[in-house]
């Protein structure tokens, strides 16, 4: 008898030991793959939520996020459409006409995209979302056609590039810093519109002539091309024309950098930040530094500006070495900007 009641324990005791093998199994499971456990909730309420765009401050830090580009014969493809709003672009076209079944661009739709230069904000547009053109870094010239009435807060917040915009007397409301840290901008407006009046009320430099857009001719330097390299020299190709914004911001080891005379133009913040960076050599043939080129470099001592050289923007020395020198031809406009800003100058150098 105790030999029957030792065997049917014994079984019980198997049956726990098993179910118990297999209750720690699952919980294991649960904690590595909780995915495969989770209760389907997928309702109709569910299926029609769309997640929100991150907020401004998600960006300051956030890295350029890369993005499968589009070939230009799939252009139509790279504009993201969602009831009538642009939510993201995926092309790589400097010239973007923005697609007339668009009525509102999404908040940071075409934020930081370096690749573009000039924009056509079509007429069917009636706002632009928050920050959507943040940080782009070659963007040069935007045109708004009459129907867009409204333009978010930061818009287009730091672009160093921007130069021209023509904006129409539709527009009914800019937000707070739409253009803030474009220094080198200049807004065209019409008369006795609600554009003129806010150009006047926040003092931003403008005229009542609308700009054409200008393709950049021959080989550039792309923007941010070689930002934060660690190279302490950099030999410039003599068929560069342009040197695009930001192309070598921090790079912080480099001690000096010679312009041949093929470079017509300087982009914005190009050489800012440049720690080490010591001397500049600009030769014939350059006729624009663009806004803070130089800023921030706190060893630049030595500048040489030829007389080729028509427009420099007021800040493009900005927290430089207080030993800062320009060498420039004898009535040279770099002469005149020297004076204006009250910077040392010597006349010792002809380009």
């Amino acid at each position: 008898m105790k030999k029957i009641y030792f065997a049917a324990a014994s079984a019980v005791f198997l049956v726990i030991v098993f179910l118990s093998v297999g209750l720690i199994g699952e919980i294991g499971d649960r904690v590595k793959n909780p995915q495969k456990y989770e209760k389907n909730t997928t309702d109709s309420h569910e299926d029609s939520h769309i997640a929100e765009k991150p907020k401004t401050e998600d960006f300051f830090h956030a890295e350029k996020n890369p993005v499968e580009s589009v070939s230009e014969t799939d252009e139509e493809t790279a504009f993201i459409i969602e009831d009538g709003i642009l939510m993201d672009y995926v092309g790589t076209q400097s010239y973007v006409v923005i697609p007339d079944n668009v009525k509102k661009i999404n908040k940071a739709a075409f934020w930081s995209k370096d690749s573009i230069e000039g924009v056509v904000i079509s007429g069917s547009v009636t706002e632009i979302g928050d920050y959507a053109f943040w940080s782009c870094d070659a963007l040069r010239y935007v045109h708004f056609e009459e129907g867009v009435q409204k333009i978010g807060d930061t818009v287009f917040w730091s672009c160093p590039s921007l130069k021209d915009v023509n904006l129409p007397t539709s527009i009914k409301e800019i937000g707070n810093d739409a253009f803030a840290n474009c220094d080198a901008l200049t807004l065209h407006v019409p008369s006795s519109s609600y554009a003129q009046s806010y150009v006047n009320q926040n003092r931003l430099t403008h005229d009542n002539v609308y700009a054409e857009y200008t393709e950049i001719s021959g080989k550039i330097i792309n923007p941010g091309q070689y930002s934060y390299g660690t190279f302490t020299e950099f030999e410039i190709e003599n068929d560069i024309s342009f040197i695009g914004a930001r192309a070598f911001e921090y790079c912080e080891r480099l001690t000096s950098i010679e312009i041949p005379s093929s470079v017509q133009s300087i982009g914005g913040q190009a050489f800012a930040y440049c720690d080490a960076l010591s001397l500049v050599t600009i030769h014939e043939g350059c006729e624009e530094i663009g806004d803070r080129v130089f800023e921030y470099c706190p060893r630049l001592s030595d500048i040489y500006l030829p007389s080729s050289v028509k427009n420099i923007e007021p800040r493009s020395f900005s927290y430089c070495s207080t030993d800062l020198t320009l060498h420039v031809p004898k009535g040279s406009y770099a002469e005149q900007y020297a004076i204006e800003h009250n910077i040392p100058y010597v006349n010792d150098y002809n380009g």
